[in-house]
């Protein structure tokens, strides 16, 4: 009997959070992948806002949080991401 081995490499789960008036973006550092090779999943914020949102992977070891407005408000604004390596 044989088993097939995973394309998946890694997979990681992380928040990126940022907090003030006219801030529009945060991040969070995971640990380093290949960014040719790996996708980020948003997972969505954790408050009901009407802010669009999304996640990018901006370097092998940054995830990147950015909203499409502004966080006028001052309020703390996270959002959920899952990063998966492939080989």
């Amino acid at each position: 009997m044989s088993y097939a081995t995973s394309v998946i490499k890694s997979i990681q789960q992380g928040t990126a959070t940022f907090t003030g008036v006219n801030v529009t973006s945060g991040t969070a550092t995971i640990t380093s992948v290949s960014t040719s090779k790996s996708t980020v999943i948003h997972l969505g914020p954790s408050i009901i806002t009407s802010l669009g949102s999304r996640v990018e992977l901006t370097n092998s070891t940054t995830v990147t949080l950015i909203t499409e407005g502004n966080n006028g408000a001052g309020n703390t604004f996270k959002s959920g991401f899952v990063v998966v390596e492939y080989y």
